[in-house]
């Protein structure tokens, strides 16, 4: 998440870092968007899971990438939407990530920020592990462990899972 914030807004890792632990971290409007209050990253992850008057599924990305068919199916059952193996297939095919930069290339990509060359950079599971320092990561798990514990990315001991 921190690698890709950072490329995302133009920051260094450093100040991605910083800025995705800072409790009033707001996302300025411009004429396209409006402001939006972000917070930091736990508490804006913690927002989304709190009991609400709607049911909520949590799809993290790794589940996509490792098991596109599964993870894809859950959501259509969520929806109450009956699985058609074709189209299932379809989906997942248009969604792989080399096609949507594919798209993004040949297109735009209206969520693309100014501060970045593309939206879909790299697209890799444990991408991180290249791009953060041992003292980077670990300044992430010591802010954000609890939650990155409670959605699978660390085991009890703290260690990185992804």
């Amino acid at each position: 998440m921190v690698v890709s914030f950072a490329d995302h807004y133009g920051l260094s890792l450093d100040n991605a870092i910083k800025a995705t632990a800072f409790p009033a971290l707001e996302l300025k409007g411009d004429a396209a968007t409006v402001r939006q209050r972000i917070g930091d990253w736990s508490s804006h992850v913690e927002s989304w899971q709190r009991p609400t008057s709607f049911p909520r599924l949590l799809i993290r990305y790794e589940d996509l990438s490792a098991a596109p068919s599964t993870t894809f199916a859950r959501v259509l059952a969520f929806l109450a939407i009956p699985v058609d193996p074709a189209r299932l297939d379809e989906a997942i095919a248009r969604s792989r990530f080399a096609e949507l930069q594919a798209q993004e290339a040949a297109a735009g990509f209206i969520e693309r920020s100014t501060s970045a060359a593309r939206f879909f950079r790299q697209g890799r599971v444990g991408g991180w592990r290249e791009a953060l320092s041992e003292a980077q990561a670990a300044a992430v798990i010591a802010r954000h462990g609890r939650v990155m514990r409670a959605l699978g990315y660390l085991d009890a001991r703290g260690e990185p899972q992804v």
